[in-house]
């Protein structure tokens, strides 16, 4: 009876070791799949990759050989106008340096002013005697001539003026006289001069053909010209007592145009006070011919 207790026992014993190791070898053969499960996994996933960059590896071959196919292009470009380019290079380009503009006005040092002959002619301490440039007020027993004279020797008499030359214009003009612009202060006596009315401002480019460089600035502020009390009527030559009037008498005129549209061109000097020197061009004494 005890021996057929033990050897169940032992069957028994042996039984559960066995099943242990079922178990066991079981337990490995999963974890086995399960690994080779992740590799087949890795494997797919690799191979995704490797398909990826072979069509990656083809883009970048088709771009390859698109770059190639315009580089070829452009060779036989290149080639073509090569020997147009060769010309082109061979030849020296003439340059042409244009001078830097310089100013056609030059200063010299101060003199005395100590006389004024009129409104547009005085006197140095040096005895020189100068003409300003660019304009012109009534001469010695012309209408306004004694206005014009007072009010320049009121800005200059007994001052010290810079003289200032245009290489425009000639250094002097037919009588001797010195041609410049005078300053005092910066401030330009010529043009305050055609500013106020004293004086014409002469439009050479019409009248003699020789131009000056303040020209335009003179013409564009041209003041209305002061006038002086002159009879509007002088008496008949055939009869004395008989006083005739003339339309034109006492009238100041800017351009030649407007003593022309006046119907009171030409102007004689010595016999018509609207005469001004101004306006005749060739100094033959008729103005506005």
């Amino acid at each position: 009876m005890k021996k057929t207790l033990l050897l169940i026992s032992l069957i028994f014993l042996f039984g559960c070791a066995s099943n242990s190791k079922l178990v066991s070898a079981l337990k490995q053969i999963s974890d086995l799949e399960s690994q080779i499960s992740q590799k087949d996994s890795n494997v797919e996933e690799l191979a995704d990759q490797i398909q990826r960059l072979s069509e990656s590896f083809d883009n970048l071959k088709s771009d390859y050989d698109e770059l190639s196919e315009e580089h070829d292009t452009l060779s036989e470009l290149v080639a073509a106008i090569e020997p147009t380019l060769e010309s082109i290079v061979s030849v020296s380009p003439t340059l042409t340096i244009m001078p830097a503009p310089t100013s056609t006005l030059t200063a010299v040092m101060s003199h005395l002013v100590v006389k004024v002959i009129d409104g547009d002619t005085i006197e140095l301490s040096t005895g020189e005697r100068v003409r300003l440039i660019g304009i012109d007020s009534p001469d010695l027993g012309e209408c306004g001539e004694m206005e014009a004279s007072q009010y320049l020797s009121n800005l200059i008499l007994g001052k010290s003026v810079v003289l200032i030359s245009d290489s425009l214009t000639d250094d002097k003009d037919q009588y001797g006289r010195l041609l410049r612009y005078i300053e005092i202060g910066g401030l330009d006596i010529n043009l305050i001069l055609v500013e106020s009315g004293y004086a014409d401002s002469y439009i050479y480019h019409d009248l003699t053909g020789y131009p000056y460089s303040r020209e335009a600035l003179y013409h564009l502020s041209q003041g209305e010209l002061v006038t002086c009390a002159i009879p509007t009527s002088t008496p008949s030559l055939m009869d004395p007592t008989t006083p005739s009037t003339n339309p034109c008498s006492g009238k100041v005129f800017r351009v030649c145009a407007d003593m022309k549209a006046a119907g009171c061109a030409p102007a004689i000097q010595g016999r018509d006070d609207w005469y001004r020197p101004a306006r005749d061009g060739d100094n033959d004494g008729i103005a506005c011919e």
